[in-house]
């Protein structure tokens, strides 16, 4: 299984905790279990090209005039009902009936590889419209507005079958571990905890 990166954080606001979470993203999978193979994999070097067509998505869809909610909604049907296909590969691509994201993508954008084995990690920071504090993800790709690494180790692992420790009202813990990275505020987390590790797959 791959984790692909694609990091649309600003070159000009990048700083030194951006980089130092690259280059300890491959600590991630440590931190599952040691059955996981995964490998990280920068989405220029494993889907070339790629990386500039999600982003036209992305930014069709969430930007600061429309609904946020609403918005990575169709982001996250875009991309798990049309990108993450394995029919695709190879035919030229039409999002559904939106004329819209059919121009953006000049007019279809022939797909050239197959994400079959595929996980998606946006590192967006800011520049979208993401009405999550932290991120949000859902089928194969996350969105990550914290460039806090525990945070992107908390979206990537909804990826993988992690679901939410905590209530949706009031933030408390629900898996009563509270060094857990699943927890609402990840970055007091240090490890997943044993429930975690059994919702991975």
């Amino acid at each position: 299984m791959n984790i692909v990166y694609i990091n649309l954080v600003p070159r000009e606001i990048r700083n030194s905790k951006i980089h130092s979470f690259l280059s300890e993203f491959a600590n991630f999978p440590f931190f599952l279990s040691e059955n996981v193979d995964i490998s990280i994999k920068n989405v220029e070097d494993m889907f070339p090209g790629v990386g500039s067509y999600i982003e036209k998505i992305l930014k069709f869809y969430c930007t600061n005039d429309g609904d946020g909610v609403a918005g990575v909604d169709a982001f996250f049907k875009v991309f798990n009902n049309h990108l993450s296909t394995d029919d695709v590969k190879n035919k030229k691509l039409y999002l559904g009936e939106d004329i819209s994201v059919y121009e953006i993508l000049d007019e279809g954008f022939k797909m050239e590889y197959s994400f079959k084995d595929s996980k998606f990690v946006i590192i967006s920071g800011t520049k979208y419209h993401i009405p999550f504090p932290y991120g949000v993800a859902s089928g194969n790709v996350c969105i990550n507005c914290c460039l806090e690494k525990y945070s992107i180790w908390h979206e990537t692992a909804h990826l993988f079958g992690a679901s939410d420790h905590y209530d949706e009202v009031n933030h408390s813990n629900t898996c009563g571990d509270q060094k857990c990275f699943m927890q609402w505020d990840s970055l007091k987390g240090r490890h997943f905890c044993k429930k975690a590790i059994s919702e991975i797959r």
